[in-house]
């Protein structure tokens, strides 16, 4: 609609009722919704005045549901409809201290509709405009939320009723000079029988200096089941605030009706006393224990609608079912919390990331009024908890950081390591799948480690020796990128099919991938697809900086093993050298487990060298050591030096050993082109290694002198 708006319905004279006549308007009230039918020109300058830019923009603030004035501006149209008159209400908006006036009815016509007339002063224009106090300005703004109000001073002996909103129950306003004669008048009167004790004993002296103490903020809040004029019960909010007001600590008591769900939880389950907290949104939980002693379950007996907001959660997957499935990470830290709480009234406070909504939520967790229950409030706190964006994601970038250096340089076995930093990076920055993919040769990529969220299915047994043409490969398609980042699977269907059909397949949303480099040469690639891109870090970031420490890490693991490859590996046939051999037999030497030796000489590999050359020798030697680790397994055969090569054994018996030897010794036999004096003896316990070993090589060397005198040739050793 227009900004001023006249209809032929209703005219300025029908507001002859509320004297003062100018700023005036209708309101319609139906579906859940007001919208403004009539606004005079007077009316739209008044909402300008208090901060609105237009009269829409004024509808939205009527029908705000986050705040409560949706239900707050619908409470009141109830009760002017209820009482027929015109009635009074006062807030605050943008600093100004503003005055409603309002009549409404139900029409004939629309039962379902409410009509409201009513008029709007900003009183800031008259009465502020003066010189008022700041102790004035302070109650101007508490008359707007609040029912009743009394101010105490800093001795709690001058207590004065300053405000009563006869709506909600007539409190008488009488002084007192005690605190205590105070609270006990109130209880007396206005408190229900059940609680009153309870309330006396909360407001006494020494338990709000302790609970101001404790709480480290300027308020306390509780709940209690009060008595209406009519005889009625009706829960209410009881705050006591501190302010220093003129240099001087004033105390407001203060008394507000709760919400409709609130009410609702606390006449449910009859929770007489809350929190010290100012709620949120808040849950109750039924905490159950086993036989022993741990929590079993846990079951959601009431989450109020902001809870699901907040949480980004369907009401159906929490109101009266267990929970526990929810805890997707630390839940054991989340089960022992809430067991403290619902059993040993241990009270605490933490600030926790959630992953699938991208918030920082204040979760206050406190035992319920009975034991086995927790109460729990939770809060949005992400704002807070980055104040500026760009700080807030630096500073949790870079403490990530600093925690994954400490994890691949906390002397943990490799694999743990890295497994260990893809776990605390993935948990902190509510990865889905969080993976490193490693290339030798530039062509064949492996995925070599996965970390996956609770509930993702693993994809590193589908990623193995891939080639180029299988993998993304976007180097290829965005020229010139170090990485890449895809906030949305969808955005590159049509602008890059090739990878949009890849990615897919493997059901990927959307992914950060970075390649990992040392000294200009690719060796593979660390990557992460995310519940939720919108993060509380910097990602880019992030995965550029943890590639670089990769890249240090598996580059120095990768000389380690090649250097233990020559250490302990023949270069030549593959199986284990001379400096490995002497590594088992030290062990052995120590221990008592049986122990079989072989040893194995081809026959004329000097008459080969000398005849065919040398190329022909190397064939024979690795023919051999293939068929001695065909029969006994590579992690058993030794080359101990030229043609020599020794079998230590120790997992057979002494009848399997020697069936195996004299098994190979008949394939040496049976196989062309070469020979092969063999020799073994077993032993029940290896600490005698070095008196089996001289037996085997006897044995050995007695096979090979047959052989020399069978072909009455002189024996040939290879210097």
């Amino acid at each position: 609609m227009s900004e001023v708006e006249t209809n032929s319905r209703y005219s300025e004279s029908d507001f002859s009722e509320l004297n003062d006549r100018f700023p005036v308007a209708v309101l319609i009230c139906k579906g859940g919704r007001f919208w403004c039918d009539y606004a005079s020109k007077d009316f739209i300058d008044e909402i300008r005045s208090i901060g609105f830019k237009s009269l829409s923009e004024t509808e939205e603030y009527f029908n705000r549901h986050d705040t409560g004035i949706y239900e707050g501006l619908l409470a009141f149209a109830k009760e002017c409809v209820s009482s027929g008159q015109v009635e009074e209400k006062e807030f605050v908006n943008n600093g100004a201290y503003c005055c409603l006036k309002m009549r409404c009815w139900i029409p004939e016509e629309d039962k379902e509709q409410i009509i409201c007339k009513l008029l709007l002063r900003n009183m800031s224009n008259n009465s502020l405009s003066e010189k008022v106090s700041e102790l004035d300005k302070y109650l101007r703004y508490l008359y707007s939320f609040y029912d009743n109000i009394c101010t105490i001073d800093e001795d709690f002996k001058e207590i004065k009723a300053l405000y009563n909103n006869e709506r909600y129950g007539k409190a008488d306003k009488k002084d007192f000079v005690d605190f205590a004669d105070f609270t006990s008048f109130y209880a007396e009167n206005y408190i229900h029988p059940d609680s009153r004790q309870i309330f006396i004993d909360y407001y006494s002296i020494d338990s709000i200096n302790h609970l101001f103490s404790v709480e480290k903020n300027n308020f306390l809040i509780a709940y209690y089941k009060t008595i209406m004029p009519d005889g009625a019960d009706e829960w209410k909010a009881y705050l006591l605030l501190r302010r220093i007001i003129e240099g001087k600590m004033v105390y407001f008591f203060c008394v507000r009706s709760v919400c409709t769900a609130t009410e609702h939880i606390l006449i449910k389950d009859d929770y007489v006393q809350l929190f010290n907290k100012l709620p949120v949104a808040y849950s109750v939980f039924r905490v159950v224990l086993d036989e022993n002693e741990q929590v079993s379950d846990i079951y959601c007996m009431y989450a109020s609608d902001l809870v699901s907001k907040v949480m980004e959660l369907d009401e159906e997957v929490l109101f009266g079912k267990s929970i526990m499935s929810t805890f997707k990470t630390k839940k054991e830290f989340w089960c022992d919390i809430l067991k403290d709480a619902a059993y040993n009234g241990k009270k605490s406070k933490e600030t926790i990331y959630i992953p699938h909504t991208g918030k920082w939520i204040s979760v206050i967790v406190d035992q319920a009024a009975s034991k086995g229950k927790v109460a729990i409030i939770f809060e949005d706190v992400t704002k807070e908890r980055m104040t500026s964006e760009r700080l807030g994601r630096e500073w949790r970038t870079d403490d990530l950081i600093i925690n994954c250096t400490k994890l691949l340089h906390s002397g943990m076995p490799y694999e743990e390591s890295i497994q260990s930093l893809l776990q605390t990076v993935g948990e902190a920055i509510g990865g889905e799948r969080l993976y490193i993919v490693e290339t030798t040769d530039g062509e064949h990529f492996s995925q070599t480690f996965e970390w996956c969220d609770e509930g993702v299915e693993t994809n590193i047994d589908k990623f193995q020796n891939l080639t180029r043409e299988n993998m993304i490969n976007w180097e290829d398609e965005f020229i010139g990128a170090f990485n890449i980042i895809i906030d949305n699977l969808e955005n590159l269907k049509d602008s890059h099919p090739r990878m949009y059909r890849i990615l897919s397949e493997y059901n990927i949303k959307n992914l950060v991938e970075v390649p990992i480099y040392d000294e200009g040469q690719l060796m593979g690639y660390l990557g992460a697809t995310l519940h939720k891109t919108n993060i509380g870090f910097d990602i880019r970031q992030l995965v550029e900086t943890i590639s670089y420490f990769l890249s240090s890490v598996i580059s120095r693991k990768r000389l380690l093993d090649e250097l233990e490859e020559k250490s302990v590996y023949d270069s030549l046939c593959g199986v284990k050298n001379r400096n490995a051999m002497e590594l088992v037999v030290k062990r052995l030497k120590e221990r008592h487990s049986e122990v079989g030796i072989m040893f194995a000489d081809a026959n004329g590999l000097k008459h080969v060298n000398d005849t065919q050359g040398h190329e022909a020798g190397d064939r024979l030697l690795k023919r051999l050591s293939k068929m001695l680790e065909n029969a006994f397994g590579k992690d058993y055969v030794y080359r101990a030096g030229g043609d020599e090569f020794v079998v230590i054994a120790t997992r057979y018996d002494k009848d399997t050993f020697e069936k195996m030897c004299l098994d190979v010794r008949q394939q040496f036999e049976d196989a062309d082109g070469i020979s092969v004096a063999t020799g073994w003896a077993w032993s029940s316990s290896s600490v005698n290694i070095e008196e089996v070993t001289k037996e085997a090589d006897k044995a050995m060397y007695e096979d090979k002198a047959n052989y020399y005198r069978k072909n009455n040739r002189r024996r040939e050793r290879s210097s």
